[in-house]
Order: C-alpha cells, then structure tokens, then sequence
C-alpha cells in the first residue's frame, strides 16, 4: 500500500492515542478494583476467625477487633463500588470520544480514498487503452509478417512459373501463434476473460499467464 495521506495517518493516530490513554485509564480502574477484591477477601477471612475468636472468647478485645473488621469490609465493599461506577463512567465518556474520532478518520479516509483514485483513474484506464492498443497492434504486425514472408515464397512461385514444381518440393514453414491453447503450460501471447477478471479483481497475474518471474500471485 502507498504512503498514507498525512489527513488520514493524522486522523489514525489522533484515535490511537486516545484508544491508548483510554486502555491505560480503564487497567488503572481495574488494578485498583483487583487491590480492594484483594484486601476485602482477605478482611473476610480474618472476620470468620474474629467472629469464632469472640464466640469462643467474647472479651472486649475481641469484640473491638470484630466491629473493626466488620466496619472495613462495609468500606471495602462501598469502595469496590465506587471504583466500578468510575470505570463504568471512564469507559463510557472516552467511548464516546473514540467513537468521534473513529468517525472523523473514517470520513477522513473516504474522502481521501475517493480524491486519490479520481485524481488517478483516467491514467490508469488511458495506460490500460494504450496496452490494448499496442497488444492488437502487434498481433496485427505478426499478420502482416506472415503475409510478407508468403508473399516472398509467392514471388518465387510464380515468378518462375513454378507452381507445379511447388508443389513437390518442401514449402516454408510458418508457425502458428496458439492465442487461446493453455494445455497446462504458460499462455504468454494469448489472453482470456478469467486472466483479466483475475488481474482486475484479485489483482493477480497466475505464473501460467506469463513469462517466467514476471507472475504476481
């Protein structure tokens, strides 16, 4: 692919660059969420030992070191909310923010699209009428090569008043150019509709279609 328009890379990396700080904004939210699930399950453990110690041993001590426990995984629990509903809201404003900005490279790279293959279309498609072009004029040249090289043995022929004589002595022999045969090997003079489809579609040229090295597959 060509070089990106610098509209469309700018537009590209404006998004990136918020994706990335969106991604390092939402893992803060998360590690911070995964420390309090952390610390909670953990004053969980400690408050089914606290609750067994005082039922075993209801002294004041013990009560204290129950209630505070209890006090923390209500704050724990308050926190880990707190925590998610901030996520909940970062992800949803810079959501939106990368939805605009995936907007705006979008729109960015359809227009820019649409400029670069306008501005290039008519070279393209003049190159394509001058290939043709020149293809048919070269078939034509080989026509007229093989009406010349008769027209020389012709000459001979008749110029002598030799056609009987012609007739019994070995002629000139003038291969014929198989525009259309394929057999499995390579077809480099003739083309057909699947080779230009393949061409124009998929973009490629099959190694059977032309000369050694010059295939693009």
């Amino acid at each position: 692919m060509k070089k990106l328009p610098p509209k469309v890379q700018t537009a590209i990396e404006a998004y990136q660059v918020e994706a990335a700080k969106n991604s390092a904004l939402l893992e803060a939210h998360q590690t911070a969420l995964d420390k309090l699930n952390e610390e909670l399950a953990e004053v969980k453990a400690q408050l089914v030992e606290a609750v067994e110690e005082t039922i075993t041993d209801p002294s004041a001590n013990n009560v204290q070191v129950e209630t505070n426990l209890n006090r923390r995984v209500k704050e724990l629990e308050s926190d880990i909310k707190a925590t998610q509903e901030r996520a909940v809201v970062a992800r949803s404003v810079h959501s939106g923010t990368l939805g605009q900005l995936a907007e705006t490279a979008i729109h960015t790279g359809r227009e820019e699209a649409q400029r670069y293959y306008n501005e290039n279309w008519d070279a393209k498609i003049k190159a394509i009428e001058e290939a043709k072009y020149m293809y048919l004029s070269a078939l034509v040249d080989l026509h007229e090569l093989r009406n010349e090289a008769h027209s020389i043995y012709g000459a001979a022929v008749n110029g002598t008043n030799s056609e009987s004589r012609a007739e019994r002595l070995p002629k000139p022999q003038f291969p014929e150019l198989a525009l259309n045969w394929r057999g499995g090997e390579r077809q480099v003079h003739g083309i057909i509709d699947i080779e230009a489809m393949r061409a124009y579609r998929d973009g490629k040229i099959r190694r059977t279609s032309v000369a050694l090295g010059r295939e693009i597959e």
